[in-house]
């Protein structure tokens, strides 16, 4: 038997003809649309069910810098240089090659998910149990080790799902992955439902990590029948793993310091005497964000496979025009979608949040600062979308550069606007850094792409 009949066929998306790729999104919209439903729809059932203050603001401060630490091991494997590193070793024919890179990475991914999990939960306990003691009802070791050792457990699971994710995005294989990570939704919704008036807030971080057990588990079951990647888990480092190490640290770094923004919003905003102020800016940017979600789960990942295969060909030209055509499409996607959410923001907001533990004067809150939350939708959507050309090119080098050129502008916008508008000000501050960052990210891939075409031109 050839290397070619052990390779598994795969429906992979052609970087060719511009049209394919939004055909191969339409595809997947079903399934992306019904894991955006569901993760939007789980922030307003919190809502529902605890409504917001004191203990409300504590859970969404830890959660907030646990999601920046695990968001990392995310990034590091979905939407992000694995695709053309396991793209290039695919492309080489040599399946036993390619099952031990797989395997290495998921094992590599269980390591970094146990240490990271593990440190969080230890720095944390000794500052809750220290240097500022939580409020009702975390008070005590006992009710604090509820809340931290689930999301101890939670960062392992999370970085499985990851890994396999980005196997399976690699491999053009995109529908298994949200799909998971749905019925990982509705299982810590059900959880939820059933345990948050016994334990309150302490129940959420365990739920979480139920539901992300599962769609890791999902994921793993698809890969394995499906793709028919044997998954040896290992710890080895082959040269490919190596080299995606080099180029993920880039990201990584990148990434640290540009997703610490949310975490300094949520301290500027706890600054405000007004209390549920971390609450309001979390439910707004949560419905904020929807349209944003859309394109990034549906778009975005055939975006980039598309993208990695076109700069492995040296087609600058048609790169380009990919990227331009997505440009406009997702910038008025976005402003469009954001329009009519703010015309009928009163109402869906009233319907959406007024039930439960949410008093309607905390709901009156939330139609004045929404506006303020939509106005970031366009950028951000703009920013995700460049950030993952600059990643099909190799381009990893300048992220954290960036990162740092974006997290001292969202900073000093912070400081400034909280003191004029309070949470609008925190809100239009991180709108103003993802349009400068927008700007500079499009002026650096128009420059990568005109050095490319130098040597292709002196080569006819």
């Amino acid at each position: 038997m050839t290397a070619e009949a052990e390779e598994p066929k795969v429906e992979v998306p052609q970087p060719a003809p511009t049209p394919a790729i939004y055909r191969h999104a339409a595809k997947l919209l079903p399934a992306q649309a019904l894991k955006s439903v569901l993760d939007a729809a789980l922030p307003f059932l919190l809502a529902t069910w605890f409504g917001k203050g004191g203990a409300s603001d504590a859970f969404f401060l830890t959660q907030g810098l646990f999601l920046f630490v695990v968001s990392l091991l995310a990034g590091a494997f979905q939407d992000s240089a694995v695709v053309p590193v396991l793209s290039e070793v695919r492309s080489r024919k040599t399946p036993k090659e390619y099952d031990a890179v797989a395997g290495a990475l998921v094992g590599w991914a269980l390591v970094a998910g146990f240490a990271v999990g593990a440190l969080f939960a230890a720095v944390a306990f000794g500052w809750f149990s220290w240097v500022r003691p939580l409020p009702a009802p975390f008070t005590g070791p006992r009710p604090v080790l509820m809340l931290l050792v689930p999301f101890a457990l939670w960062a392992p699971l999370l970085a499985l799902r990851a890994s396999i994710g980005g196997i399976l995005q690699a491999r053009g294989a995109l529908l298994a992955t949200p799909l998971a990570s749905a019925l990982g939704t509705v299982l810590s919704a059900a959880l939820l439902f059933g345990f948050h008036q016994r334990f309150g807030v302490v129940a959420i971080p365990s739920a979480q990590a139920a539901g992300e057990g599962v769609a890791a588990l999902l994921a793993a079951r698809y890969l394995l029948t499906t793709e028919g990647v044997p998954l040896r888990l290992s710890l080895a480092r082959p040269e490919a793993l190596r080299k995606l190490g080099r180029l993920v640290a880039s990201e990584v770094l990148g990434a640290a310091v540009t997703r610490i923004n949310p975490v300094v919003d949520q301290a500027f905003a706890a600054t405000i005497a007004a209390v549920g102020a971390v609450s309001t800016m979390r439910y707004t940017n949560d419905l904020a964000t929807v349209p944003t979600s859309v394109a990034q789960l549906a778009l975005f990942p055939v975006l980039l496979v598309v993208l990695s295969r076109l700069a492995a060909e040296g087609d600058e030209r048609t790169f380009s025009k990919v990227v331009h055509k997505a440009i406009v499409q997702v910038s008025a996607f976005t402003i469009v979608v954001g329009g009519v959410v703010w015309l009928v923001r009163r109402p869906l907001l009233r319907a959406v949040f007024f039930h439960g533990s949410m008093t309607e004067l905390a709901v009156e809150d939330l139609i004045e600062v929404l506006p303020w939350a939509l106005a970031n939708a366009p950028p951000f959507a703009l920013l995700l979308l460049l950030v993952r050309a600059h990643t099909a090119l190799g381009n990893s080098r300048i992220m954290f550069p960036l990162g740092v050129f974006n997290a001292a502008v969202n900073l000093l916008g912070d400081s400034i606007l909280v003191r004029f508008f309070g949470v609008r000000g925190i809100l239009l501050s991180t709108a103003t850094t993802h349009t400068a960052v927008v700007v500079v990210l499009y002026l650096l891939l128009q420059r990568t792409l005109r050095e490319r075409r130098v040597p292709a031109q002196g080569h006819p």
